[in-house]
């Protein structure tokens, strides 16, 4: 009978044989080793044992691996063959060579997940949230998550994703949201309630450009001063402005978000500095404090677009046509600004909507949704949507169909992401790529994305 503690393999081969794991030239711990790592009667003793089952675990560890669930069952058979005390040197161990791997969470290209939270004795319940566990699938709001299984002090838990996945998870420790203290990747979630840890899969290539780049030119960023500009705007003029020269120009609501979560002016930075894209002014234009309203296809939303663009044409040199504009949004502000292009193409033919959510009432868009209207024969739309947003990639794949039927010109994106400034970064590398490309012959070459 395999004790309690005992490990649930009895050879390197065994191992070998089940887990796909390569095993160093080290053996468990002897038959006669008793429950908990205690020797029998039977022959042994205690410190040989703990030897031995130090040297399996590392072991496993030195030998490396190419899937996640084992390295964590190394630890975890590890644990619980050994004292109490000997713990932390093993924990300390996983810790160390999984950064040296890669980092935390255990990744796989098989799509396997660990995530490892290490706690104290006095930790009493510690749960996984994210953006792939929300309340319900009409909601994007992060749910209660799932409880971590507890070995020792160690809680860990297991999933499974599509190897290119990004996504945003935390931990609750007895009550309290924290972002994995493991992993240094780390970023705002409006949906997560703040600061929560980054997951990416080892078939994600992050977005470079989204990272802050030595040796790059940076841009200004200034803020209109006229008493009408409430809420707030600000303007964004790239590195070597030249008043003479005219500028298309790019529009976002929830100004402050793209400013400081999605980091647009880092970005236009990037893309520009490098030749990525052509030089562009971005109009970055606040929501008020009743943001729902504000972007349920609301008539003084549109009235206020109208009077910011007049503005701009006036006191910078842009293409001032609809033409010269885009006008991008996310989640609420996605079917914002959708509306506002069908609704006003003399002063926006291009549109870029993110995650939008259609949620509320949809009679403002019924017109066209049915055919009775159509939208401008001018128009054209960027959106994409993650496939862990629920009801958004739904809606979003009525949006898509919608367009085929009325002809209009679309590019639509999907990706195994969640409702998450994560996403919309990478999808404003993309987005300002496919609208403002680098005229043929002045390209210069990127970083590669990581």
């Amino acid at each position: 009978m395999i004790p309690r503690c005992a490990p649930r393999w009895s050879s390197p081969r065994q191992v070998d044989s089940r887990r796909g794991v390569r095993v160093a030239a080290v053996r468990g711990p002897a038959r006669g080793a008793g429950r908990c790592g205690v020797a029998t009667a039977t022959g042994g003793n205690p410190m040989g044992f703990r030897m031995a089952w130090h040297g399996f675990f590392l072991g496993i560890l030195l030998a490396g691996t190419s899937q996640a669930g084992p390295e964590l069952d190394a630890l975890l058979q590890a644990l619980e063959g050994s004292a109490p005390e000997e713990h932390p040197a093993l924990v300390a161990a996983f810790v160390e060579q999984q950064r040296d791997a890669g980092g935390l969470p255990v990744t796989d290209m098989s799509g396997e997940v660990v995530f490892v939270y290490l706690g104290g004795p006095d930790t009493q319940e510690v749960r996984l949230v994210g953006d792939f566990l929300p309340e319900s699938p009409m909601n994007v709001t992060w749910g209660r998550g799932e409880p971590m299984q507890r070995t020792g002090d160690v809680f860990h838990a297991r999933r499974r994703f599509e190897p290119g996945a990004r996504l945003d998870y935390a931990f609750d420790v007895d009550g309290e949201r924290i972002p994995d203290p493991l992993n240094p990747r780390t970023l705002f979630s409006g949906t997560g309630d703040g600061e929560v840890s980054e997951l990416v899969m080892p078939g994600h290539r992050l977005q470079s450009a989204a990272r802050v780049w030595p040796d790059v030119a940076r841009g200004t960023l200034q803020e209109i001063q006229e008493e009408w500009a409430d809420p707030a705007v600000r303007v964004y003029l790239p590195a070597d402005f030249d008043p003479q020269r005219r500028y298309p120009v790019i529009y976002t609501g929830d100004g402050g978000a793209w400013i400081e979560y999605i980091g647009l002016p880092v970005i236009l930075d990037n893309l520009i500095g490098s030749g990525d894209i052509e030089p562009v002014i971005a109009v970055m234009v606040d929501a008020p404090g009743n943001r729902g309203a504000w972007h349920s296809y609301n008539p003084d939303f549109i009235a206020y677009y109208q009077r910011v663009v007049a503005h701009v044409d006036q006191h910078f040199p842009t293409l001032a046509r609809p033409e010269g504009r885009v006008l991008a949004g996310s989640s609420s502000a996605g079917r914002a600004v959708l509306h506002a292009a069908l609704e006003r193409p003399d002063l926006f033919s291009r549109v870029a909507v993110l995650s939008p959510s259609m949620h509320g009432p949809l009679f403002p868009l019924a017109d066209y949704l049915s055919g009775e209207k159509q939208p401008d024969p001018s128009l054209e739309v960027w959106m994409a949507a993650g496939t862990y947003e629920g009801s958004i990639e739904r809606d979003t794949r009525v949006l898509e169909a919608w367009l085929e039927r009325a002809g209009t010109r679309k590019s639509v994106s999907y990706s195994a992401q969640g409702h998450s400034f994560g996403f919309w970064r990478e999808c404003a590398v993309l987005l300002l790529r496919h609208f403002f490309p680098t005229p043929p012959g002045e390209t210069q070459a990127l970083p590669a994305s990581g």
